[in-house]
């Protein structure tokens, strides 16, 4: 099989892109917003989509409908909602249990019945720090009992040779 990825939070397709770059073919992806997946279809007409809130979605069918043995897929992908997390939204309004904030918790269902051989989760640089450290300790402590080794990193996307500064964190896991 060659290096492919499943895509959560799927969206239009921006991190699908840069794995298509790199030389990943897309499996499936998935989102709740029908008209990000209009284009990530147009984008990628060869990937399965499933337009479904994830919270609804199991993954063990997700994996059989794929045809996946555990350990099988090179990497899960995605881009939780970070409306919870993100400076631009004030803080009153920002909690810890915003329901959008506890959707890495899904991810990480995916993670556990797929086992992928890498993850990348990508999010505001604001989600390492956010309610003391919690997510980003969550999310680390939890794929490591996976057997995964992690880091998380801030990149700036302008150091890359897109034209803004926008600056995103990615929790970036390898099996074993």
């Amino acid at each position: 099989m060659t290096h492919a990825t499943l895509d959560l939070f799927a969206g239009a397709g921006g991190l699908t892109t840069g794995f298509h770059l790199a030389g990943f073919k897309s499996l499936c992806a998935i989102d709740i917003n029908s008209k990000a997946l209009a284009t990530y279809k147009h984008n990628y007409p060869a990937t399965k989509i499933v337009h479904q809130d994830i919270r609804t979605v199991n993954p063990a069918e997700i994996r059989a409908w794929l045809g996946l043995q555990r350990e099988e897929l090179t990497a899960l992908i995605g881009g939780p909602p970070c409306q919870g997390f993100s400076r631009n939204i004030p803080a009153g309004y920002r909690y810890l249990n915003d329901p959008r904030n506890q959707l890495y918790k899904t991810f990480l269902e995916f993670v556990k019945e797929f086992r992928p051989l890498s993850v990348v989760i990508e999010n505001v640089p604001e989600i390492l720090k956010a309610y003391d450290g919690a997510i980003r300790d969550e999310i680390t402590q939890q794929l490591e009992l996976m057997s995964y080794k992690v880091a998380s990193v801030s990149l700036n996307a302008a150091y890359y040779g897109v034209p803004q500064t926008r600056a995103r964190v990615f929790f970036i896991a390898h099996l074993n």
